[in-house]
């Protein structure tokens, strides 16, 4: 489109010179002005093809030697939108954000509007799009969605209007990909022992979907496992898996992840398994401490199959005994993991075992494990004890040991003490080693001739001494004849 612009002085005498300028300046080059004089007092400003770069504030100046004048007129050039930035079909996966870019150049400015199809059954009916969290329209033209939903596909109708004729449109297609992913991202499965688990893997997305199972985060093959088996069917809107674990035990007790990826994304789902049963027998028993009539016991917390520990039952016999209901027994709580257990009998050989229990029942009972306790001083005095004078100065002492349930150990000897009766001495004693014989004796010599002597007896172990037998009176012979002491005692 061409434009002239004329400038004519009505008044002046010549001579006479006039200047062009555009916004004050010289109108510049690229513009290709073309100024031709008609005659000295007209002059015209043509353009052979204006555009909105042409308009501006146009300046004739005219002079002669009297004066010089100036008259400053506006061109505007109306321009229709044309495209800067034209849209075109675009495609999203579901879940990322997009800008699909348009905008256009005019006079005016054009203004940008963005509508979507809305029609049914091949019928367009766009309506314009309000800008809100999900889309929004921006002042430079594009077009903004975040996270793509499926519903946003379809057809979009780019529109730059200025009020020149003709309107600018594009109408672009977006087509939304989706990518495997799961709606559900968590499941568990807590069954008893023997039962049977089913792991109902579904992914949803654009077939096709590749589905992978792994086992704590390690591969494994479903085929290889004789008690696993797997089924798989397509669906409408994707794929499902369905993993079936018969007879389950603890090596079942893991993390199940089913990954599933297409050709847009990959997502996977995470399937705990949790089977329970009844708890291992502890481990590791030992004997901290032993004493005569206790034993100080340790342990280690078996596997709990998976579920709380309520108690820890230790059991304890004889050894010569059966293990029986009616076995002693006692409870100790799941916090602990030693026990000192008492009432024992020294020098007596045990068993022990124990069992843990939790709410499905109890344990196998542990390894038993086999104890001694330890050795006491004799709790009697030796055993009939019989004194006789010999001559007139020994007497003979015999006696038995103390009652075996009496003895608390072995016996290893005795101490035999005498002295003169109701003398303020002190006893004199005589250690004596056992002989094994069932009956042991003595002979005291070098005492006095017919002096009455009082005489006790004690029987000792490793572990000490036991009491004393009472006090038992004899007299030396007055002469060398033998004599039956006046008392004998017995226990």
């Amino acid at each position: 489109m061409r434009s002239i612009v004329t400038c004519a002085v009505l008044s002046g005498d010549p001579p006479m010179t006039t200047q062009w300028l555009k916004d004050g300046a010289d109108i510049p080059l690229e513009l290709e002005p073309k100024i031709e004089m008609i005659d000295e007092y007209t002059t015209y400003l043509k353009f052979s093809a204006v555009g909105p770069h042409h308009n501006g504030n146009y300046t004739c100046i005219a002079k002669n030697p009297a004066a010089t004048v100036n008259y400053t007129a506006l061109l505007v050039v109306n321009v229709p939108p044309y495209w800067r930035s034209q849209p075109t079909d675009r495609s999203a996966v579901m879940g990322e954000s997009l800008t699909v870019d348009c905008q256009a150049n005019g006079f005016p400015v054009p203004q940008v509007r963005w509508k979507k199809d809305h029609g049914l059954s091949g019928r367009n009916e766009y309506r314009t799009i309000i800008s809100n969290p999900h889309i929004q329209t921006l002042e430079n033209g594009s077009l903004v969605i975040t996270e793509v939903e499926l519903s946003d596909a379809g057809l979009y109708m780019c529109q730059a209007t200025n009020g020149i004729s003709p309107s600018l449109s594009a109408v672009v297609k977006l087509t939304v990909h989706v990518p495997a992913h799961f709606r559900v991202k968590f499941q568990s499965s807590t069954v008893r022992k023997g039962e049977t688990v089913h792991l109902m893997c579904t992914a949803f997305g654009e077939t096709p979907i590749t589905l992978i199972w792994t086992k704590d985060r390690q591969m494994f093959n479903i085929r290889t496992e004789s008690r696993y088996s797997e089924v798989q069917k397509d669906q409408e809107d994707g794929v499902m898996s369905e993993v079936t674990i018969i007879s389950a035990d603890r090596r079942d007790s893991a993390l199940f992840t089913c990954t599933a990826s297409n050709e847009f994304g990959r997502d996977e789902t995470n399937f705990q398994v949790v089977v329970q049963e009844r708890p291992d027998s502890p481990r590791n028993m030992e004997i901290k401490e032993l004493t005569s009539r206790t034993v100080t016991l340790t342990w280690v917390q078996p596997y709990s199959g998976n579920l709380p520990l309520t108690r820890y039952i230790v059991q304890l016999k004889r050894q010569d005994e059966q293990w029986l209901e009616q076995t002693k027994s006692l409870t100790v709580p799941v916090t602990e993991t030693s026990t000192v257990i008492g009432d024992l009998m020294p020098v007596t050989t045990y068993n022990i075992r124990i069992l843990a229990e939790n709410s499905l029942g109890q344990s196998k009972p542990s390894e038993p494990i086999t104890v001694t306790t330890k050795e006491e001083a004799p709790a009697a005095p030796p055993a009939d004890i019989r004194v006789e004078a010999t001559s007139s100065s020994s007497v003979k002492v015999s006696w038995m040991a103390p009652p075996k349930e009496m003895r608390r150990g072995s016996i290893k000897g005795y101490y035999l003490g005498y002295k003169i009766l109701r003398s303020p001495d002190t006893y004199t004693y005589k250690t004596l080693e056992s002989s094994g014989e069932m009956r042991e004796e003595h002979h005291l010599t070098n005492l006095r001739r017919f002096t009455q002597y009082v005489i006790r007896l004690q029987a000792f172990n490793k572990a000490g001494s036991g009491p004393h037998s009472e006090e038992i009176t004899v007299q030396t012979l007055e002469y060398g004849k033998l004599m039956l002491s006046q008392k004998k005692y017995r226990n």
